[in-house]
């Protein structure tokens, strides 16, 4: 398993629509993962790493398959109504074989609606 990457999202207004991310998975050996029977979540918590859990996507819960053979899938684009604040998030997938990884981990900064 090769090193952890650490995306942080873009900043984004509460309640405006996100247009949706894309991440790869990669090996030790920087080639895709093959995803097909795995299953990826992410969580983002509040107020630290080990803060408050307060959303959880899966595919077909926030995320939604690019190429599962090529190990890419996307967040997708959807009202974000988090509180205003720093949020800490990991990717986890279980492959098929049941390895379990974390390849990215990351923040997403959610800010004030002005208007």
């Amino acid at each position: 398993m090769s090193e952890v990457t650490i995306i942080n999202l873009p900043n984004h207004i509460q309640g405006d629509t996100f247009a949706g991310y894309r991440f790869n998975a990669y090996d030790e050996n920087n080639d895709a993962y093959d995803l097909t029977g795995a299953t990826p979540l992410i969580k983002f918590r509040k107020g630290g790493v080990n803060g408050t859990i307060t959303a959880t996507f899966g595919i077909g819960t926030g995320l939604t398959w690019i190429t599962q053979t090529e190990g890419t899938f996307k967040i997708d684009r959807q009202v974000i109504s988090f509180t205003p604040d720093k949020y800490y998030y990991e990717i986890q997938i279980t492959l098929a074989d049941t390895t379990v990884i974390s390849p990215v981990k990351g923040t997403w900064t959610i800010t004030n609606q002005i208007t």
